[in-house]
């Protein structure tokens, strides 16, 4: 319960829900043809987490969450904000629109007090 397997393909999807090993994975959900491929792979895996981004239509979004689905989205601030952190109305807004289980930030103190405080 302590891990999350980052699948980054369809292939790896499959063969980590079908190794016995009892943890969550994780598959990337960018498009709803991404999320429909990768989550036939691991449907039958009780632990599954859609990786999805500010891409990521809202449509997709909301079958994930029908689906029972957690859903954990990568802030990557290194890459799309100059490795600068984002202001506390980004996140919250962010977390607001995907309702994400998980936050995959650069700033973990950071964004973890702008929703403890």
């Amino acid at each position: 319960d302590k891990c999350i397997f980052l699948t980054f393909n369809d292939t790896d999807a499959y063969h980590v829900s079908n190794s016995g090993i009892n943890s969550w994975i994780s598959v990337l959900a960018g498009s709803e043809a991404e999320w429909k491929t990768n989550f036939e792979k691991v449907k039958n895996s009780t632990k599954i987490l859609a990786y999805v981004n500010r891409n990521t239509p809202k449509s997709v979004v909301n079958d994930i969450k029908k689906s029972g689905t957690g859903i954990m989205i990568d802030v990557n601030e290194v890459a799309v904000n100059n490795g600068k952190a984002f202001s506390r109305e980004y996140y919250v807004e962010l977390s607001r629109q995907y309702s994400p289980d998980i936050i995959i930030t650069d700033f973990p103190v950071l964004v973890s007090g702008f929703f403890c405080n």
